[in-house]
């Protein structure tokens, strides 16, 4: 139920911007900025909606019930390491592959998403609304849906990067996808991993 609801609201505001794209199309030019204002108060409502939704859905399964010992601050340290860490190294990969010649089309919706959305949509989306929604579902309900720590640490490990992109740019996510499910094989905390997750997504936005 979590896992669905969470991936049926994560989607709302790609419906929205795809209706935007229609009345683009539709509407003649001065039509356009009249109703422009609408559909970004409307992309707002959705974010913020699907993000206090999906929030509080975690909330009454359990998965917040630490917390607080997220932001005690030698984890917070840790988990702020560890997001350095890993986006260094993200980094290095991603160089490697375009080395390669190899295109991340994940890289390339973002792109097309960050010149469609409002600035702070895309921002908050691509931060604190994927690491929520992206950790929730590939994470906490993986892992409580198939018991099998073991099997689930297996899964999510390969499902996270299929997800993001289908042909070899994939690689580039299984460094991401191995520290955030290790983390949460390890501590069972979904609020460390969507820290860790959300400031890996923000630091990237800015190299």
């Amino acid at each position: 139920m979590l896992m669905l609801a969470t991936v049926v609201l994560s989607s709302l505001w790609g419906l929205v911007l795809r209706c935007r794209g229609i009345l683009i199309r539709v509407l003649s030019p001065e039509y356009i900025g009249y109703y422009q204002p609408l559909l970004t108060l409307l992309l707002w409502l959705v974010t913020l909606m699907a993000l206090f939704s999906v929030a509080v859905l975690c909330y009454r399964s359990g998965f917040f019930v630490d917390w607080k010992a997220t932001f005690a601050w030698k984890r917070l340290f840790f988990l702020v390491v560890l997001a350095l860490l890993l986006l260094n190294f993200n980094y290095l990969v991603g160089k490697l592959l375009t080395a390669s010649q190899i295109t991340n089309t994940n890289q390339q919706m973002m792109m097309q998403a960050y010149h469609l959305l409002p600035r702070g949509v895309f921002l908050i989306n691509g931060t604190i609304g994927a690491a929520l929604f992206e950790e929730t579902i590939y994470r906490a309900c993986i892992f409580k849906i198939l018991k099998n720590k073991k099997l689930a640490f297996m899964i999510s490990i390969i499902v996270f990067p299929l997800v993001h992109t289908q042909n070899l740019s994939a690689l580039a996510y299984v460094p991401t996808a191995l520290v955030l499910t290790g983390l949460y094989y390890k501590r069972e905390s979904l609020s460390d991993c969507i820290l860790v997750h959300a400031l890996h997504n923000a630091l990237s936005f800015m190299i």
